[in-house]
């Protein structure tokens, strides 16, 4: 059974129920630079007790949360080696730093890597009892932003990448995962400099 949350509307109080398994969509609102939005995220909670490790967990570019429990659920990993999981639903992301007057929409309309960083890191180890140094581990752009997420916050110290997409130098326009990248950061060729900034093998 996954763990069941109630939330409270005027005081913004959550109450989670001690129950291990994954929790239902959570609502996350955060605010970057200004700007609010609202995510979900679905949190594996193992049945041992205390203070756990976190780790992070990041779907690729256009999936689900729910499609990565489907098909290589990580909970009876998390049940085993006793590890909270926390797995942000992030639309189109590709786990950017910043977003730009010709980005299309990412679904969250805030930057992924920083959402990540920002919001969701600090909203887990508020609501959980977990430890400060948190590991965080991606597949495909979401492995891209499992590294580079160790390089912008300390709080994250293991990066465990699946087919992530790093040297973005090396895309051909052709290709799939340039135009995915293409649409948050605007063409290569016209924004080099966009594209330098988020490469992680700088």
């Amino acid at each position: 059974m996954g763990r069941l949350y109630n939330q409270e509307p005027m005081l913004g109080v959550l109450i989670a129920m001690t129950l291990a398994g994954w929790s239902e969509p959570v609502t996350v609102t955060g605010t970057l630079d200004g700007q609010t939005a609202t995510g979900t995220l679905r949190i594996y909670v193992p049945s041992k007790a205390g203070k756990l490790p976190l780790v992070v967990a990041l779907h690729g570019w256009n999936h689900t949360p729910e499609q990565w429990i489907k098909t290589d659920d990580l909970g009876p990993l998390a049940e085993k080696y006793c590890v909270v999981i926390a797995m942000p639903a992030m639309g189109k992301s590709v786990y950017e730093t910043k977003l730009y007057p010709e980005s299309r929409p990412t679904g969250l309309g805030l930057p992924g890597a920083r959402w990540v960083g920002e919001v969701i890191l600090p909203w887990v180890q508020k609501h959980h009892d977990v430890t400060k140094d948190t590991a965080v581990i991606g597949y495909s752009t979401g492995g891209r932003g499992a590294v580079l997420l160790t390089r912008l916050y300390a709080d994250f110290v293991f990066a465990g990448s699946v087919s992530g997409t790093f040297d973005l130098s090396k895309l051909e326009p052709t290709e799939a995962e340039y135009k995915i990248h293409a649409s948050v950061f605007g063409p290569r060729e016209k924004f080099p400099e966009r594209w330098a900034h988020n490469n992680i093998t700088n």
